[in-house]
């Protein structure tokens, strides 16, 4: 009995690799770049159909719950590590993140196993069971194929997406969503929620802070992680009127990234403003503060772009806001890399070593400054990205859009046709599978609560 759980298991994982694959390849031929996305719920119900359909031939419907058990338990584990890190003290924390979300999608994954066992007790032949592969590739396609592409979005020819919001100073303002402010131990600069807390719950959790939903919500600023993977700020933030978090341990390891973005509200304008080697004391002046950001432009210039530590030439996911002071325009920019942060790394050092350019996809930092230059913006900073770049919005059809390129579990296996074949292991809740951080930048309205653009 344990083999077979254990088999289920590694089968119910591996085909949804295989799976993951094929819709990488599917992309490579012409499908939308951000439909990988679309298989986040797809394909571990698919997979468990299809595993409990080949295990159950023969033997009795008990089978199929031992296939949904097993790989319940694994996703289980795995919210026990992303939401507590095992720690005994974060076990509250790893409980208060629970919800009716988990309950649905676990209840689908029984009902996923118990209906393929069914299904194989009533067509028990090994051709129907052999055909159940090129049915899940093409349900896959399929899901991919109705995945309309964002008119919002810009789509280049490596697979890289990006797409770019237009405000009004006068109409919004911003906020910070901080994961440490609503744990067990609020701003103790320990938490290990961040992991577990996807953008569909930051977004409830924002919405809830206000009368309205916001206007959009990305990734914030650059944080750190001790082990195992708790999060720590690196930087001050401000936000609810308090300034949280004396600590400064950007300025000796990574000092380009040690500027803080700033704001408030005079004369009916949000105003932002770029603050370099500011005191923490300083921070009480101003509404709300970010710190760990880079900076890209100021006051009509662009800043001199240094090598090293900051990642200039790494291409990956980015995530930058920017403002014009003149014509009090502000802009959200959120760039998707096909590919994962891991591999680009790898190949970023390659190309240091070599020459040879290898990066399939994002940008670096000196393209996105370029963006902000051509855009007319007199001040840009960049934000954290990689891994961490995410968005949420409201389109121009008014429907909610998330857009990220975040996995845990996620490796390169090669290219094709110059796009990437990423290989991801999802799970069940879909959300589960993709990294948060550990804070998180919002515009909100104030007058027209409308995009301009």
């Amino acid at each position: 009995m344990i083999w077979r759980s254990l088999l289920a298991l590694f089968a119910v994982q591996l085909f949804s690799l295989v799976l993951t694959l094929w819709g990488s390849g599917g992309i490579a031929f012409g499908l939308n770049p951000e439909s990988l996305q679309t298989l986040d719920g797809l394909v571990p119900l698919v997979s468990l159909f299809c595993v409990s359909w080949w295990m159950g031939r023969g033997r009795a419907g008990y089978m199929s719950w031992g296939v949904a058990l097993v790989n319940i338990g694994f996703w289980v584990l795995m919210h026990g590590f992303v939401a507590a890190r095992f720690q005994v003290e974060f076990w509250r924390d790893g409980l208060t993140q629970l919800g009716f979300a988990h309950l649905f999608w676990w209840a689908l994954a029984m009902l996923a196993a118990r209906s393929g066992a069914a299904l194989s007790a009533r067509f028990p032949t090994k051709r129907t069971a052999v055909g159940l592969v090129p049915v899940a590739l093409l349900a896959v396609s399929g899901a991919q194929m109705m995945t309309a592409r964002d008119r919002d979005a810009h789509f280049e020819s490596d697979g890289t997406s990006w797409r770019v919001l237009e405000y009004n100073l006068k109409s919004v303002d911003f906020g910070i969503y901080d994961a440490d402010s609503d744990d067990v131990n609020p701003n103790d600069n320990r938490n290990a929620t961040w992991l577990a807390q996807a953008m569909p719950r930051v977004w409830s959790k924002i919405t809830a802070l206000g009368s309205d939903e916001p206007l959009c919500v990305v990734n914030g600023g650059f944080f750190g992680a001790s082990a195992p993977l708790v999060g720590e700020h690196e930087a001050p933030i401000r936000s609810g009127g308090r300034s949280i978090y004396d600590v400064n341990a950007l300025e000796s390891d990574w000092p380009t990234q040690n500027a803080t973005l700033v704001w408030k509200r005079e004369k009916g304008v949000t105003r932002p403003q770029i603050l370099q080697d500011v005191a923490f004391t300083e921070l009480q002046q101003f509404e709300g503060a970010l710190g760990g950001v880079r900076v890209l432009m100021q006051d009509g210039k662009r800043e001199v772009l240094e090598p090293g530590m900051g990642g200039t030439t790494l291409k990956c996911c980015r995530t930058s806001v920017a403002w014009n002071t003149r014509t009090g325009k502000f802009w959200v920019l959120s760039m998707r890399d096909p590919d994962g942060e891991a591999s680009s790394v790898s190949d970023n050092q390659w190309e240091k070593k070599t020459g040879q350019r290898v990066q399939v996809g994002g940008w670096d930092v000196g393209q996105v400054q370029d963006f902000w230059v051509r855009k007319g913006a007199t001040d840009a900073v960049l934000f954290d990205g990689g891994e961490s770049g995410q968005i949420a919005y409201r389109d121009k059809g008014e429907r909610w859009r998330w857009v990220h390129s975040s996995y845990h579990l996620s490796r390169t296996a090669g290219f094709w046709k110059a796009r990437p074949l990423r290989a991801v292991l999802p799970m069940l809740p879909p959300h589960l599978a993709n990294g948060g951080v550990l804070n998180w930048f919002y515009v909100r309205p104030l007058l027209l609560g409308k995009v301009v653009k």
